[in-house]
């Protein structure tokens, strides 16, 4: 009996080095026209890789040359997905806009999945995905 079972507590030495997440991405179409009002769908899967339910929460960060609204004032989005069951797969589609700021170019999107504890100002560690948009002349 070690010191931290006499009071309760639980020793996650060993999963601290582990990955909590699988985030998968990708965006349809692949390509973003310039100056046409439109947008991409970008599909996420997030999966849980511990043996233990996890509090989750994504935090998506685009440029400022795009945005997840039509007027591009929103380049950050959080999105509070509760707690995810072991093995449990969890798909979401968010949609990314150009606006006037945008031109022809590479822009880097990047995912963050946290891991949470006691509640989400609170997180134990993160796993981070950067995908790359092309914007292209329409």
């Amino acid at each position: 009996m070690g010191l931290l079972d006499m009071f309760g507590k639980k020793d996650v030495s060993d999963e601290l080095g582990k990955t909590p997440y699988s985030v998968k991405a990708r965006f349809n179409p692949i390509r973003l026209a310039v100056k046409k009002g439109e947008r991409v769908d970008l599909y996420i899967d997030v999966k849980n890789l511990r043996s233990e339910q996890l509090m989750t929460s994504l935090v998506l960060k685009v440029p400022k040359q795009l945005g997840f609204d039509a007027t591009g004032i929103n380049d950050t989005r959080e999105m509070r997905l509760g707690f995810l069951k072991p093995g449990e797969d969890r798909s979401l589609i968010v949609q990314v806009y150009e606006n006037a700021r945008t031109e022809p170019g590479d822009y880097d999107v990047t995912i963050t999945a946290y891991c949470h504890y006691r509640d989400y100002a609170h997180y134990l560690s993160s796993v981070a995905k950067t995908l790359t948009l092309r914007a292209v002349k329409g």
